[in-house]
């Protein structure tokens, strides 16, 4: 489960890392979360709020989250995102083996682009 402090603390951490690179714009950033949103959708839409569906739903969209992995290498190797992105969605979606821990992903990705938003100079700001 996701603490306080991961929100508070370490997604501000996460953030800042990102914000060092100056290379990563808020377009670039909402575009992978946009598609985080996209997946917890589809996971709700098919779990319809049932506490004994969560998994089989996470299991479908699994594969698909797995995907996000592969496009953002992709789009490193076409310097379209910073690496500092690419390993963040790397180190987190590899991580993630359940439908809570999915859950605490999207939570997490959100405070994160809370900071970033937050954090970043108004140059990467495509607002």
């Amino acid at each position: 489960m996701l603490t306080k402090k991961e929100i508070l603390e370490d997604a501000k951490k996460e953030a800042e890392k990102l914000v060092e690179d100056k290379k990563l714009t808020t377009n670039q950033l909402r575009k992978f979360f946009d598609e985080v949103k996209r997946l917890r959708m589809k996971y709700e839409t098919l779990h319809h709020g049932r506490e004994d569906k969560k998994q089989e739903a996470f299991e479908k969209i699994s594969p698909m989250l797995a995907m996000l992995v592969a496009n953002a290498n992709y789009a490193l190797a076409r310097k379209r995102i910073p690496s500092a992105l690419k390993d963040f969605l790397e180190k987190r979606i590899k991580k993630i083996n359940s439908s809570e821990q999915f859950e605490d992903f999207v939570k997490y990705f959100e405070a994160v682009v809370g900071y970033y938003y937050y954090v970043a100079p108004d140059n990467l700001r495509n607002d």
